[in-house]
């Protein structure tokens, strides 16, 4: 499977599978597709709630809480 990045923080396979399936209704059917989607997101760890956050550039897209493995 090829990597996703999002601000220097590499999602996991289950991330990117969670991630897939969140938006699969948007067409983004493959890991390429995800990094492309994600270009602009910012990364935050919220180690208060225990989850990953990508942060949406623009209030059109979601933003996405990733709970920690």
């Amino acid at each position: 499977m090829s990597k996703v990045v999002v601000d220097k923080f590499e999602l996991s396979e289950e991330y990117v599978k969670r991630l897939l399936a969140e938006l699969k209704g948007e067409r983004i059917t493959k890991p390429e597709d995800l990094q492309r989607y994600l270009k602009k997101y910012t990364y935050m760890n919220d180690a208060a709630r225990k989850c990953h956050l990508l942060i949406s550039p623009n209030e059109k897209q979601k933003s996405f809480a990733l709970p920690y493995e």
